[in-house]
């Protein structure tokens, strides 16, 4: 098993204005070299600290947390609006180390007073519950696993749940009025409510709301 002394980690940090870039999809993907320890750990365990990041659907719009309701919907959002609706816009991207081509993830939204982690365990269902991302994965965290991996022929990515293959983030139209963050089964082909653009936040005085 790998310790965490082992591992390096690599992240933005508060001082750099962290914006979309070129090669941001690119420096998703951990970089392993073959003499690093994690790329064959056995267990599942945290790799870096987590990201700032807003979550853009294939409509452009922007993911927003809806503390009430505990759901995640998209909005059509100006930068200063964004900023301004901070922290509800802002989500932590913390990657676990793994074997394997593809990035494993979990989300999280940070609130003055707690964190929501995103998670799919009951019925293929969507949901959020209480705490922090755990350091090593077992069998119980699994739920908050998703399978990060580029889309052939865009700059934007795909999330697939580690707990229920075949099965992606995506958002779909609610009462034909709101866009909301679900799980969808996808079995191939490009299906565009399932492709999304993550963008690192960008420094400003809510910056520090959604470090961890």
């Amino acid at each position: 098993m790998a310790a965490a002394k082992d591992c390096q980690e690599v992240a933005c940090s508060p001082e750099e204005n962290c914006k979309l870039n070129p090669n941001f999809i690119d420096n998703m993907e951990p970089e392993f070299r073959e003499d690093e320890c994690c790329l064959n750990c056995e267990a599942i365990l945290k790799y870096s600290v987590p990201m700032c990041i807003n979550l853009k659907n294939s409509n452009e719009k922007i993911s927003f947390f809806n503390q009430e309701e505990e759901v995640v919907i998209f909005e059509e959002m100006m930068n200063n609006e964004k900023r301004e609706n901070a922290p509800w816009t802002q989500f932590m991207l913390q990657r676990y180390y793994c074997s394997g081509p593809r990035s494993l993830v979990a989300f999280s939204v940070k609130t003055e007073n707690e964190n929501y982690i995103l998670s799919c365990k009951n019925h293929q269902e969507l949901h959020f519950k209480y705490g922090d991302f755990p350091y090593e994965i077992e069998d119980k965290d699994e739920d908050i696993l998703f399978w990060q991996s580029k889309v052939i022929g865009y700059e934007k990515v795909e999330f697939e749940s580690f707990l229920y293959p075949e099965h992606y983030l995506a958002w779909e139209k609610i009462q034909d009025k709101f866009e909301m963050l679900v799980l969808k089964e996808k079995l191939d082909g490009v299906e565009m409510s399932t492709i999304f653009t993550c963008i690192l936040c960008e420094k400003n005085e809510n910056y520090e709301k959604c470090e961890k």
